[in-house]
């Protein structure tokens, strides 16, 4: 099933939101799917999640403020893809897709199996043992540890299955 990541700007963690119908509406309204409380800038019916034809696409809802996709303000429904990043106000959502199709447009990288107690959506550095965030990051992306600037690869994350 599909899932968002839902960060807040300046809050500590996170905490995942389902797609769970083929029309999701984010906003600050108690009657939407992702209520998003107590955030200024964000809309009473702020963006909506179409799922058409195994496929999820993104729309504002004719907000002031609007909704960014990749740091692009959106205009119109637009198509997403693993890994793509929703900013609605403070608000960062990581789109998780869970079709075949989709997840075949994944960079092929190697994989990395996550521990029982290892962070999630996290690596660890290969030379200074820093746990890195790997959230907003596609598989096979370059980065540099942000403690040693050692160039890192982003591996796939598996989890193993309970």
């Amino acid at each position: 099933m599909a899932y968002l990541t839902v960060r807040t700007k300046g809050i500590e963690g996170h905490h995942k939101a389902k797609l769970e119908s083929d029309r999701v509406v984010l906003g600050r309204s108690s009657k939407c799917d992702i209520c998003i409380e107590d955030v200024d800038g964000v809309s009473r019916e702020h963006c909506v999640f179409i799922k058409e034809d195994d496929q999820w696409y993104l729309e504002d809802l004719g907000t002031t403020n609007g909704t960014k996709l990749n740091k692009e303000k959106i205009d119109g429904r637009v198509a997403l893809s693993e890994r793509d990043i929703v900013s609605v106000s403070k608000i960062r959502l990581t789109v998780h897709v869970d079709s075949e199709s989709q997840r075949r447009r994944s960079i092929a990288a190697p994989e990395h199996n996550v521990g029982e107690f290892d962070p999630a959506e996290a690596i660890q550095c290969t030379s200074c043992d820093t746990w890195v965030s790997v959230a907003h990051r596609l598989p096979g992306e370059a980065m540099v540890c942000p403690r040693c600037n050692t160039q890192l690869s982003i591996p796939q994350l598996v989890t193993a299955e309970a």
